[in-house]
């Protein structure tokens, strides 16, 4: 299980849609979608390579969800963050584990556009 600090995000138009359906209109502000953070291995020569997979990897992520189920966020081994309108922003994550995280710094996260 990873870390905040081994994460890219990238905001995602139809994670935020299917957020604000299931938590509510008014609630959600931000969703993310999460993957490891392949920068921060090998030297300055391997960062664009390496940005280029981290790109990659959240582009596999959006493909691979189900956004059809109606009023279901089906993560199923990914990493989403939902930032709500109270300002917090709470990292789900699940692997053979599930966390449900108050994400306190958003300064952790590398964020792709």
């Amino acid at each position: 299980m990873s870390t905040t600090s081994e994460l890219v995000r990238r905001k995602s138009a139809k994670l935020l849609e299917k957020a604000k359906e299931v938590f509510g209109e008014d609630l959600v502000t931000e969703a993310y979608l999460c993957s490891y953070d392949l920068t921060q291995y090998g030297g300055e020569e391997d960062f664009m390579e390496n940005y280029k997979c981290s790109i990659d990897a959240l582009a596999r992520v959006e493909s691979d969800f189900n956004f059809e189920t109606r009023e279901t966020i089906d993560v199923d081994g990914e990493t989403i963050l939902i930032k709500f309108i109270n300002g917090r922003t709470i990292l789900f994550q699940t692997s053979e584990w599930g966390v449900i995280q108050l994400s306190t710094d958003d300064g952790l996260f590398r964020t792709i556009e």
